[in-house]
Protein backbone atom coordinates (compact mmCIF):
# COMPACT_ATOMS: atom_id res chain seq x y z
CA UNK A 1 0.00 0.00 0.00
CA UNK A 2 1.31 3.06 -0.91
CA UNK A 3 0.53 6.88 0.32
CA UNK A 4 -0.38 9.14 -2.39
CA UNK A 5 -0.68 12.60 -1.99
CA UNK A 6 -3.59 14.20 -4.43
CA UNK A 7 -2.92 18.04 -4.76
CA UNK A 8 -5.51 19.60 -6.62
CA UNK A 9 -8.20 22.31 -6.10
CA UNK A 10 -11.21 21.02 -7.52
CA UNK A 11 -13.34 19.05 -4.27
CA UNK A 12 -14.84 16.56 -6.70
CA UNK A 13 -11.36 15.28 -8.48
CA UNK A 14 -9.70 15.01 -5.10
CA UNK A 15 -12.94 12.70 -3.80
CA UNK A 16 -13.12 10.75 -7.44
CA UNK A 17 -9.18 10.10 -7.34
CA UNK A 18 -9.20 9.37 -3.60
CA UNK A 19 -12.30 6.67 -3.83
CA UNK A 20 -10.32 4.83 -7.04
CA UNK A 21 -7.24 5.01 -5.11
CA UNK A 22 -8.77 3.46 -1.75
CA UNK A 23 -10.43 0.81 -4.17
CA UNK A 24 -6.38 -0.41 -5.63
CA UNK A 25 -5.43 -0.52 -2.03
CA UNK A 26 -4.02 2.71 -1.73
CA UNK A 27 -3.74 5.32 1.43
CA UNK A 28 -5.00 8.80 -0.37
CA UNK A 29 -4.58 11.99 1.24
CA UNK A 30 -5.64 15.01 0.05
CA UNK A 31 -4.66 18.88 -0.43
CA UNK A 32 -6.19 21.81 -2.05
CA UNK A 33 -3.30 23.72 -3.48
CA UNK A 34 0.26 23.41 -3.13
CA UNK A 35 0.80 25.13 0.34
CA UNK A 36 -1.56 22.14 1.39
CA UNK A 37 0.16 19.75 -0.12
CA UNK A 38 3.60 21.19 1.41
CA UNK A 39 2.66 21.38 4.90
CA UNK A 40 1.21 17.49 4.45
CA UNK A 41 4.57 16.44 3.59
CA UNK A 42 6.10 17.45 6.58
CA UNK A 43 3.72 15.43 8.51
CA UNK A 44 3.03 12.31 6.44
CA UNK A 45 5.29 10.02 4.86
CA UNK A 46 4.51 10.28 0.94
CA UNK A 47 5.39 7.46 -1.55
CA UNK A 48 3.88 9.76 -4.62
CA UNK A 49 2.16 12.85 -5.55
CA UNK A 50 -0.98 13.53 -7.82
CA UNK A 51 -0.53 17.19 -8.53
CA UNK A 52 -2.27 19.64 -10.59
CA UNK A 53 -0.86 22.65 -12.15
CA UNK A 54 -3.28 25.82 -11.81
CA UNK A 55 -4.76 25.98 -8.10
CA UNK A 56 -4.81 28.83 -5.67
CA UNK A 57 -2.27 30.06 -3.43
CA UNK A 58 0.53 28.41 -4.31
CA UNK A 59 0.53 26.25 -8.34
CA UNK A 60 1.87 22.62 -8.96
CA UNK A 61 4.74 24.72 -10.49
CA UNK A 62 5.79 26.17 -7.47
CA UNK A 63 4.92 22.98 -5.36
CA UNK A 64 7.22 21.37 -7.77
CA UNK A 65 9.64 23.30 -7.66
CA UNK A 66 10.01 23.38 -3.95
CA UNK A 67 10.31 19.82 -3.28
CA UNK A 68 12.91 19.23 -5.36
CA UNK A 69 14.52 21.65 -3.79
CA UNK A 70 14.12 19.81 -0.82
CA UNK A 71 16.35 16.93 -0.07
CA UNK A 72 13.72 15.46 1.85
CA UNK A 73 11.71 15.11 -1.47
CA UNK A 74 13.63 15.07 -3.97
CA UNK A 75 12.85 11.60 -4.64
CA UNK A 76 9.42 11.16 -4.40
CA UNK A 77 7.90 10.64 -7.81
CA UNK A 78 5.28 13.45 -8.82
CA UNK A 79 2.96 13.05 -11.67
CA UNK A 80 0.99 15.74 -12.64
CA UNK A 81 -2.81 15.78 -13.53
CA UNK A 82 -3.99 18.53 -15.41
CA UNK A 83 -6.66 19.84 -17.01
CA UNK A 84 -4.63 21.60 -20.18
CA UNK A 85 -0.89 20.47 -21.01
CA UNK A 86 1.53 23.11 -20.95
CA UNK A 87 1.84 26.16 -22.51
CA UNK A 88 4.48 26.62 -25.17
CA UNK A 89 6.46 29.05 -22.40
CA UNK A 90 6.18 26.97 -20.01
CA UNK A 91 9.56 24.67 -19.23
CA UNK A 92 8.89 20.88 -19.60
CA UNK A 93 7.98 19.05 -16.82
CA UNK A 94 10.22 16.09 -16.91
CA UNK A 95 13.20 18.73 -16.61
CA UNK A 96 11.54 19.97 -13.61
CA UNK A 97 11.13 16.40 -12.09
CA UNK A 98 7.88 15.09 -13.25
CA UNK A 99 7.49 10.94 -13.58
CA UNK A 100 4.41 12.07 -15.81
CA UNK A 101 1.72 13.64 -16.72
CA UNK A 102 -1.52 12.73 -17.42
CA UNK A 103 -4.45 14.83 -19.10
CA UNK A 104 -7.91 15.11 -17.41
CA UNK A 105 -9.93 15.02 -20.45
CA UNK A 106 -8.12 12.26 -21.64
CA UNK A 107 -7.43 9.37 -18.86
CA UNK A 108 -9.72 6.58 -17.08
CA UNK A 109 -9.50 6.32 -13.45
CA UNK A 110 -7.56 2.58 -14.55
CA UNK A 111 -5.00 4.44 -16.80
CA UNK A 112 -4.62 6.70 -13.36
CA UNK A 113 -4.34 3.63 -11.53
CA UNK A 114 -1.78 1.77 -13.26
CA UNK A 115 0.28 4.78 -13.64
CA UNK A 116 0.52 4.98 -9.86
CA UNK A 117 1.03 1.30 -9.40
CA UNK A 118 4.23 1.48 -11.98
CA UNK A 119 5.67 4.30 -10.18
CA UNK A 120 5.05 2.82 -6.86
CA UNK A 121 6.96 -0.44 -8.05
CA UNK A 122 9.59 1.29 -9.89
CA UNK A 123 10.69 3.47 -6.42
CA UNK A 124 10.66 0.19 -4.23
Amino acid sequence: MATVLVVDDVEMFRSVVAHALKGAGHRPICASDGAAGLALLETERVDLVLLDLAMPKMNGLEFLQKIRADERFRSVPVVVVSASSQGSKAPPLASMGAQGQLLKSRFSLRDLIQCVNDLVRSAA
